[in-house]
């Protein structure tokens, strides 16, 4: 930490304005996250088909990657993450299928989220972010 000693920053009150703050680099809190499954989804479908998800033992919907199954996150930079509405759709729509197929278990979701890592490496690979790329990609063959 530095200080502005001749008062570069002006009218500040403080010394130590003058540098950025490297605390919020870091997620010291493990919070900094994507989730496979996104919270608002499993939201969506728990309160459509009766906690669906929520009923499946064995499986966790994590909030923070100090959990010990830390199967449903990745590490995802933000500007490749960002907003996902097209992916989210995607994975509504997967859940969907299984549950219309009476085929929602632990094997199945752990499957759903093991293909939609391969897409994520995929997306990366091509260079497109998860939006876009799922909107582009995935979206119309699915249909």
């Amino acid at each position: 930490m530095s200080q502005d000693p001749i008062g570069f920053n002006g009218n500040n009150s403080t010394f130590y304005s003058y540098t950025p703050d490297i605390n919020i680099w870091i997620d010291i809190l493990g919070l900094d996250l994507h989730h496979i499954i996104p919270q608002a989804v499993w939201r969506k479908i728990n309160k459509e088909f009766d906690n669906a998800l929520k009923n499946i033992e064995g499986y966790v919907q994590n909030v923070t990657k100090k959990a010990v199954d830390i199967s449903n996150l990745i590490d995802l930079d933000k500007p490749f993450h960002g907003n996902h509405p097209s992916y989210s759709e995607f994975v509504e729509r997967q859940l969907k299928k299984l549950i219309g197929d009476d085929n929602l278990n632990l094997s199945s979701v752990k499957k759903l989220q093991d293909e939609l890592r391969s897409l994520i490496d995929k997306a990366k690979e091509l260079g497109k972010n998860l939006n876009d790329y799922f909107a582009d990609d995935v979206l119309p063959k699915c249909k």
